[in-house]
């Protein structure tokens, strides 16, 4: 598999090329010579666009769970990753969404219990701000859910989360989740019409081991007991 650098460097050699190919072509303005450096600096600041600082590393180094990923992503198919919390889902989704940016492709990653209370916000009970919730939630980039299946179970949260899944369903697009819950255990919570989409849409991939960051903690307990 390519590196995160290679695959930036391939696309902005192609970028230039187009660039010095159109460029002198009638009606094309002409933003004067460029350098495949350029592309490559705006390929990096897209790549790491709002990305918090512990995710800035992100990588899959396991190559079976990197093969699995990149099988879905070929044909076309979302992911549903699950396993107990700390096992490494959230890192994952970052890596992807990466390498996804690499190629010039529209991501976006959501912490689904802030972004439904962020889309409550428009909405008043005599119904206006609907309009600005269906436009949030049909959206037609690649998406990355992180904390599926840990929003608090309500009828309005139930709604908003269907018609987002249909409408990525009924369009056919892409869509890689991360979540406690295995697709039993979310078909128990949030109801078979959601869990059921989400099997037919996705790969769905168990992360297993245990929770690294209580493991690191009781590391750290342990050295300073010792110590």
């Amino acid at each position: 598999m390519k590196t995160l650098n290679e695959i930036i460097e391939e696309r902005a050699q192609k970028l230039l090329d187009d660039y010095n190919e159109t460029r002198n072509k009638p009606d094309v303005m002409d933003y004067g010579d460029r350098t495949i450096d350029y592309y490559k600096e705006k390929g990096l600041s897209y790549v790491l666009e709002r990305l918090p600082p512990r995710y800035i590393d992100a990588d899959v180094l396991n190559l079976d769970l990197r093969e699995k990923l990149n099988k879905a992503v070929k044909n076309k198919k979302g992911v549903y990753l699950y396993g107990q919390a700390g096992t490494g889902k959230t890192y994952i989704l970052y890596a992807m969404l990466k390498y996804m940016r690499a190629y010039g492709l529209m991501c976006t990653l959501w912490n689904l219990p802030e972004k439904l209370a962020r889309l409550k916000s428009f909405y008043s009970k005599d119904g206006s701000g609907e309009d600005g919730i269906t436009d949030e939630i049909q959206i037609n980039n690649y998406l990355f859910i992180d904390d599926f299946g840990a929003e608090k179970v309500t009828e309005w949260n139930s709604e908003i989360m269907y018609r987002l899944i249909n409408y990525r369903y009924e369009n056919m697009l892409q869509t890689y989740f991360a979540s406690n819950l295995s697709l039993q255990e979310l078909a128990e919570r949030s109801g078979d019409r959601i869990a059921s989409r989400i099997a037919e849409m996705c790969d769905i991939i168990e992360i297993g081991g245990e929770d690294k960051r209580l493991q690191k903690h009781g590391s750290d307990t342990n050295n300073s007991m010792s110590s």
